[in-house]
């Protein structure tokens, strides 16, 4: 089996990387550092390349193909299938190339939420028609033979089942870098506002959160402010956001619907305190290491939001154990699935590249 890996990085070029353009980014240095295969990443405009460039050096090679930044990106994935004659196509989303996939090559898609099975309390999302076409066709393909599909949960692979059938997936984390500053655990140093990463749609429930840190505020008015960052709130680059994370006394992550939770590891690695959603997917990434709470219920939030502010040793205990826990999310053993993906992918596609 001969040919690249095609490395799909349309995601690159909407903005300032965060969420799952970040982890994408920070795994594809991991996984370089460890292959010796061919590998091309195709990007959307010069600025995400310029961007790209620094961090893989030159262990791959980068083209600007301006029409995945447009409505015909499928039609462009389809021609660029075709023209780079790829080994394994891999992709941090679900989109694949339109036309029928190459038999003698594979596909890597990533499916990291479903969030139309949380029916009505999500409304006022956008439409996630798009979202569920690209998915299903991904699995089909995938149940075909010609490709594999990862996860960033084993809740999400729950869920994909309970909403697609049975389809053998991979769990793959994302891989989250550790900050370059080491963690500094003095609890004089987080007395900053509580910190929320997140944007504006009904899964983040950021009204709910205003509500009850409102009703927390009244009954203590020692309480620290919140800060909202992100879309629409105001968005902090990477040095801001790890100051401001640093210095608060805790982040708050109260989402009604995940697929990972990045905020959350990201406050771990950096030994600052957590309140999250009680939910299965936190469960799952936090493991014990985060206070958590009913998202519905805003009483709860606010004695959760009380008993983080009053209580110094649980805010320390906190810190300890979620250094502990962000051990988990290191961008190597993200890379490390994703070998094992594209090895036993061309395996069964006739031949195993080297590396």
């Amino acid at each position: 089996m001969t040919g690249p890996v095609v490395f799909d990085g349309s995601i690159l070029g909407a903005g300032p990387w965060t969420g799952v353009a970040s982890s994408f980014v920070t795994t594809l240095d991991a996984w370089l550092d460890t292959t010796s295969l061919e590998a091309i990443v195709v990007l959307p405009d010069e600025a995400s390349r310029d961007a790209l460039h620094p961090l893989v050096s030159d262990r791959a090679e980068l083209r600007v193909e301006p029409s995945l930044s447009g409505l015909l990106r499928p039609i462009a994935r389809t021609r660029l299938w075709q023209r780079l004659g790829p080994a394994i196509w891999h992709s941090p989303v679900a989109a694949l190339p339109a036309g029928p996939l190459d038999r003698g090559a594979g596909f890597v898609a990533t499916i990291h939420d479903l969030p139309w099975m949380r029916g009505q309390e999500l409304d006022g999302e956008r439409p996630f028609g798009r979202h569920r076409r690209a998915l299903r066709r991904a699995l089909r393909a995938a149940r075909a033979g010609r490709g594999r599909i990862l996860v960033p949960s084993a809740n999400t692979a729950t869920e994909l089942r309970a909403s697609e059938g049975n389809h053998e997936v991979t769990v793959c984390a994302p891989g989250l870098a550790n900050p370059e500053a080491p963690p500094d655990l003095d609890r004089s140093r987080r007395t900053g506002p509580f910190v929320v990463l997140g944007d504006d749609r009904p899964r983040k429930n950021i009204d709910r959160l205003k509500r009850a840190h409102a009703a927390a505020r009244a009954r203590c008015p020692t309480l620290p402010e919140l800060l909202i960052a992100g879309p629409i709130h105001g968005f902090l680059n990477e040095e801001e956001k790890d100051r401001r994370v640093r210095a608060a006394t805790a982040l708050l992550h109260l989402s009604l619907h995940e697929g990972f939770g990045m905020p959350i590891v990201e406050a771990f690695a950096r030994g600052t305190p957590v309140l999250c959603s009680r939910i299965q997917v936190l469960d799952e990434v936090s493991a014990g290491a985060a206070l958590q709470a009913d998202p519905t219920d805003e009483s709860e939030i606010t004695e959760a939001l009380l008993q983080l502010h009053q209580n110094a040793e649980l805010r320390d205990r906190l810190a300890r154990a979620g250094l502990d826990r962000a051990r988990a999310f290191e961008p190597e053993r993200s890379a490390a699935i994703w070998c094992d993906v594209h090895r036993n992918l061309a395996a069964s596609h006739g031949g195993i590249p080297p590396g």
